[in-house]
């Protein structure tokens, strides 16, 4: 067991080695994922209470 703590530059470079070609079409594509994770909830949150809020509007008021 290796009890040094790798630094950034050799993570990096295993993996390049192991993924060579592919790692930046891959981080995009992750980045991409995450942010449209991240603004889900917020776009839903949004589209259903503009949809509850027409309803209202367009029901009889009821005292």
């Amino acid at each position: 067991m290796n009890p040094n703590i790798p630094d950034l530059q050799n993570i990096m470079e295993t993996e390049k080695k192991m993924f060579g070609k592919y790692l930046v079409p891959v981080a995009i594509l992750l980045i991409i994922i995450g942010i449209f994770g991240i603004l889900s909830p917020i776009i839903l949150s949004g589209s259903s209470s503009f949809q509850v809020g027409s309803l209202r509007s367009s029901l009889p008021k009821i005292r």
